[in-house]
């Protein structure tokens, strides 16, 4: 069971992922470009956003073929999180993500039982892990915020987020 989120903690949430989550995303393209451009590999490597990006395009077909959650794809989203985290050095970023990534947790539940919406959301985020890898600030802040809204959407579409909101409404007329 989730426990009770409201559909305005969800929009607030996700307002500080869009500012958060872009600005890490913008710093690790920056890094990687930099490190590109440098001819260095000082732990900011594009080819591990490539990696992770047909990782992310691998984890989609299976998820279209077997329609339900893969068990690694999580892991997987992790792993993107860890790599940005590091792209972006930034440990004041870092710190503040973790605090938006725990209560996260809870919304992302409610996207579980839309298989449709996983393989979407690997789709997104191979997109983003394109995007760092090409070193462009630019398109990983985009295609970041197209993955956020399309979340976000689907965070406040959920069965469980609506009932919540009817049982607050019911409520309230109640009284």
């Amino acid at each position: 069971a989730v426990s009770h989120i409201s559909e305005d903690d969800v929009r607030k949430l996700y307002d500080l992922r869009d500012v958060l989550d872009t600005r890490a995303a913008a710093l690790a393209a920056e890094h990687v470009n930099a490190a590109q451009r440098a001819n260095t590999a000082a732990g900011v490597s594009a080819a591990t956003f490539t990696q992770l990006a047909r990782s992310f395009a691998d984890t989609a077909q299976e998820l279209s073929a077997e329609h339900t959650a893969h068990p690694g794809y999580y892991e997987l989203i992790d792993q993107l999180d860890a790599a940005i985290d590091h792209a972006a050095d930034n440990p004041y970023l870092t710190q503040a993500q973790a605090s938006v990534r725990l209560r996260l947790a809870r919304v992302r539940r409610l996207s579980t039982s839309n298989p449709d919406r996983l393989i979407a959301a690997a789709n997104e985020h191979r997109a983003i892990s394109e995007a760092i890898a090409s070193g462009s600030p630019q398109l990983a802040i985009a295609t970041t915020r197209v993955h956020l809204s399309n979340a976000l959407k689907n965070a406040l579409a959920s069965k469980e987020l609506t009932r919540q909101a009817e049982e607050k409404r019911h409520l309230s007329a109640a009284s």
